[in-house]
């Protein structure tokens, strides 16, 4: 009998619980070795009831609390779980959003990083930064 409450429960809440899915999210996050942007994928999967009228919102979210881990800490399993810690509780602060769970379906490095200082030198080599003159200085001459 209690075998059979329990499995009703849980087909219950399922129900209930609708499901979200990020897939190939990309960003770019700091890496501990020095000045260095890495790109990251992320693909995962959240449950919570009306997920699917919040995807700004969560992408937003997303972004922001990946962006304050370094690379190095969220390839550990700790790093991970203080990822799903912080993200819900962003979630729930931010926008009243509740997630019930957050799965990690892939997290990778992507091939594509930026070295700021590689950045600097190329744009000194192609012309752009003459001696003497700032990047900051170069970078609003950009936007003019």
């Amino acid at each position: 009998m209690k075998r059979y409450l329990i499995s009703s429960l849980l087909c219950l809440s399922f129900l209930h619980a609708q499901t979200f899915e990020i897939k190939d999210f990309e960003s770019d996050i700091f890496s501990k070795e020095g000045n260095k942007l890495r790109g990251v994928t992320l693909s995962i999967w959240l449950e919570g009831e009306g997920l699917d009228r919040y995807g700004y919102q969560i992408k937003d979210a997303l972004n922001i609390v990946l962006s304050s881990f370094y690379l190095e800490d969220l390839l550990t399993s700790k790093g991970k779980e203080g990822f799903k810690k912080s993200f819900k509780q962003y979630l729930k602060k931010k926008y009243s959003i509740t997630l019930d769970n957050l799965y990690f379906n892939e997290l990778k490095r992507s091939s594509r990083s930026l070295d700021i200082d590689a950045l600097i030198l190329a744009l000194k080599e192609a012309g752009f930064i003459q001696k003497g003159k700032s990047v900051k200085k170069v970078f609003d001459s950009l936007e003019n």
